[in-house]
């Protein structure tokens, strides 16, 4: 909730601080420097992950990350039409919200299947350069796939911090971590229904 607040905060000020708005509008480049910051802390807890589980160095890796990403999010809503903006923000919270209650009702397991996201991941990737060098810029349809593909990693990332299994368990020292994972799966979502809100 606090990481939602965070967000809030940042695109909230990049709405109503027009200079702000326009400086960002200005400067495209904030967004490749904010986006590979993002990838590097990405890179640094992921790959290190024992590190990053341990506390209190997963509270500030935590900390740090949540203020990146709430600032390119800030940044990027600078780009877009406030009701679309907006509209991206409710539907990603009520999908979360929705796959949230059928994860915990449903029979099916989701958790073995993160190979087969992991390819389908590679394949949207491909797909999404093939797009973007190609004459068919139906960036509907990728974004409209691209929110599916998370949607599924949501369910998945949920099932794996919440599940019985020994495997899955999680330790109080790997709760930040988890946090972690789950809001990226969030952002990703919410990127591609913001994209797929912007092609329509």
């Amino acid at each position: 909730m606090v990481q939602r607040v965070i967000i809030i905060g940042f695109t909230a000020f990049f709405y109503y601080e027009q200079n702000s708005k326009k400086f960002i509008q200005q400067n495209p480049k904030l967004v490749v420097i904010y986006v590979i910051k993002s990838i590097i802390l990405s890179f640094v807890v992921f790959c290190y992950s024992d590190t990053a589980r341990k506390t209190p160095v997963n509270y500030i890796f935590l900390i740090v990350f949540t203020f990146i990403e709430g600032f390119l999010l800030g940044i990027i809503s600078a780009y877009f039409n406030t009701i679309l903006f907006l509209l991206a923000v409710g539907v990603t919270a009520v999908v979360c919200l929705t796959l949230t209650i059928f994860t915990f009702q449903t029979k099916w397991n989701f958790t073995a299947r993160g190979g087969t996201l992991l390819v389908l991941l590679v394949i949207l990737l491909l797909f999404g350069i093939f797009w973007y060098f190609s004459f068919f810029h139906n960036h509907w349809l990728y974004a409209w796939l691209g929110a599916k593909l998370f949607s599924f990693y949501l369910v998945y990332k949920i099932q794996i911090m919440t599940s019985d299994n020994e495997k899955n368990t999680l330790s109080p020292d790997e709760y930040i971590f988890a946090t972690l994972n789950l809001y990226l799966g969030i952002i990703d979502l919410f990127l591609f229904c913001l994209r797929d809100f912007n092609c329509c």
